[in-house]
């Protein structure tokens, strides 16, 4: 039998109608190859004028061979002299293997294309870090599932506005603010107070000692002085004082011995002037 060996196998190309010439004048010899005509990869059909080729060929003459499923598209991998060439990431004769995921998703997670989807609860390229609550509310950042806050911010979630020097531990902090306990007072309750602010009869120092007005007394200037405070020899009440035995006077400073000898001598002026 007569192969064709035309121009027709060299340049698929060839316009139609110089391709139906070859083949009107082989049939005409009763010499048509329809099996040449498509490079041994198909038969001709004469009455579509094309070839149908074989699985595994392509192309006007079947002369290309064809990569099985395509090699997955263009984004996977190419289809060269019948062999898929993958791109990066992808494998398997046809490209259908796609890009494994880092450690699997860590079993968190659902690989897709390459990329880990996690399920709730946890994040990271690999699903492998818990998520923090709430996402720290934009407040600090997620380690290890636990929110380390920006100053300023504190609980669980970073959502709590912190108070300076945690309020030192002498009160509570609502909302960014110091509420102090007794005795305590300042932005973070580091100043100790005067007991009943020192009554207004005085100034709270530091410490949270009073520093009374004159003619008051007392822890928080609550109580009248005395005069020279009874001189010690006496106890203040209320403004009065209260003499020991033994002494007298509004400061307590007149001793007995002191009274007696005062008597003594206002009885020798009284008998000086009988006499003149």
């Amino acid at each position: 039998m007569t192969q064709f060996t035309g121009p027709l196998l060299k340049n698929p190309s060839l316009p139609l109608l110089m391709f139906l010439s070859h083949t009107h004048f082989l049939s005409l010899l009763g010499q048509t190859d329809i099996h040449t005509l498509c490079s041994h990869h198909g038969s001709f059909d004469l009455s579509r004028c094309l070839c149908e080729c074989e699985s595994g060929w392509g192309g006007p003459t079947c002369a290309e061979p064809v990569c099985s499923g395509g090699c997955g598209g263009p984004e996977r991998g190419r289809c060269i002299n019948g062999h898929c060439q993958c791109q990066p990431g992808y494998s398997g004769v046809s490209c259908e293997e796609p890009p494994s995921c880092p450690d699997d998703c860590n079993d968190q997670g659902r690989c897709v294309d390459g990329r880990c989807t996690c399920f709730p609860g946890y994040m990271g390229p690999s699903c492998s870090d818990p998520v923090c609550p709430q996402n720290c509310h934009g407040h600090g950042q997620c380690v290890s599932g636990q929110c380390v806050c920006n100053p300023g911010y504190s609980g669980a979630d970073c959502a709590v506005r912190a108070c300076p020097s945690n309020c030192n531990r002498r009160g509570e902090c609502h909302n960014g603010r110091c509420v102090c306990e007794p005795g305590f007072t300042g932005p973070a309750c580091g100043t100790k107070t005067c007991p009943n602010d020192c009554n207004r009869r005085g100034h709270c120092l530091q410490g949270g000692v009073c520093s009374c007005h004159p003619d008051y007394t007392g822890p928080d200037c609550g109580q009248l002085a005395c005069p020279e405070h009874c001189s010690g020899h006496g106890e203040c009440q209320n403004g009065t004082c209260m003499c020991n035995s033994g002494y007298s006077g509004d400061d307590c400073s007149v001793g007995r011995c002191k009274s007696l000898n005062n008597q003594s001598i206002r009885r020798e002026l009284e008998e000086t002037l009988v006499v003149f």
